[in-house]
């Protein structure tokens, strides 16, 4: 006769389940996503990062690598989006091309539960802004000393801060300047 399924596994398997779709979404729209609308996306990201400059007044700008989309049938694994870093002059002072999966990667960062095991929420943060349970971060950190994301250094689990209560509106604006001001830099 059929078994029964205890409720925690079964939660598990959701948890865990629900963690890989919420994953492979960017996949999906790689493979979905018409030209025009990556287009369209492109022009919401300048429109949303000519808000939003650092101290310095530097901001970034998008723009789709023509070059790289020759092909109109296999466009989506050539073409690249180019993050230029702008001065307050709008010189650019350096670039990344990022593929599309990157790219969307790198905008759908953020979905509410830890990285590493996709089960609890992060309330724990680095210096480098990235955040994780406090659980995978203290497994990680006796053996790595850097960030799992982008590998800037972390002497210790001490130089991490424990979430507790959002930022105020200007802390917030400041940190989220200096967040996409480092997607032309990162090398993640």
């Amino acid at each position: 006769m059929g078994q029964m399924v205890s409720a925690p596994l079964t939660d598990a398997v959701t948890r865990v389940r629900d963690g890989v779709l919420r994953r492979t979404a960017p996949l999906q729209e790689v493979t979905t996503i018409p030209y025009d609308q990556l287009l369209q996306h492109v022009d919401e990201l300048n429109t949303l990062c000519a808000h939003l400059r650092d101290e310095s007044g530097k901001r970034l700008r998008f723009r789709v690598d023509e070059s790289s989309a020759v092909s109109p049938v296999f466009w989506r694994g050539t073409v690249r989006v180019v993050c230029e870093k702008v001065s307050a002059a709008d010189e650019p002072e350096g670039s990344r091309p990022l593929t599309l999966p990157r790219l969307l990667d790198q905008l759908d960062a953020d979905d509410g539960c830890c990285c590493i095991c996709l089960e609890r929420a992060p309330d724990a943060s680095l210096p480098c802004a990235h955040a994780y349970c406090t659980v995978c971060i203290e497994q990680w950190n006796p053996t790595h000393k850097t960030c799992p994301m982008c590998r800037q250094g972390v002497d210790s689990t001490d130089e991490a801060w424990v979430m507790a209560d959002a930022p105020g509106g200007s802390q917030l604006r400041q940190d989220v300047v200096s967040g996409v001001m480092r997607l032309a830099t990162d090398d993640r």
